[in-house]
């Protein structure tokens, strides 16, 4: 009941391993992470505490739409450690990483062409850093 008060259509599983955040996500976050924190709290107002992972992934999630929960599967958890162990230590792929699942194919669609609109544009800043050095 507290959770459909909130807003959700399921439960956090967040935290344990911690967030990483990107710095656009942590901005927006910072500015309004305590008018949601006081609306989360006051539409839960029935349970004792709201455990700081958990009002994490509510306010990103309502930034963001992104952001859920494990769901007790293994093989999310599977993949991002065969993942984590293999990817390079080159900071531009390290910019973003999910391991979330998308329920709704229009999430993870708009997810996408997000991602490689932000590759692009990656990949156009590097080419005119290259001509200028010329």
């Amino acid at each position: 009941k507290a959770m459909q008060q909130a807003g959700l259509e399921r439960p956090y599983c967040n935290g344990g391993p911690g967030f990483a955040l990107s710095r656009p996500t942590l901005r927006t976050l910072a500015s309004s992470i305590l008018e949601c924190e006081e609306d989360v709290k006051r539409k839960v107002s029935s349970q004792k505490k709201v455990f700081d992972d958990v009002l994490i992934g509510i306010c990103v999630h309502r930034l963001t739409g992104g952001l859920g929960c494990w769901d007790g599967s293994s093989y999310v958890k599977e993949v991002f450690n065969k993942i984590s162990r293999k990817i390079p230590s080159n900071e531009d792929v390290l910019g973003g990483l999910t391991a979330h699942a998308f329920k709704d194919p229009r999430k993870t669609t708009a997810w996408h062409e997000r991602y490689m609109g932000l590759l692009k544009r990656q990949d156009e800043a590097k080419a005119n850093r290259v001509r200028h050095r010329w």
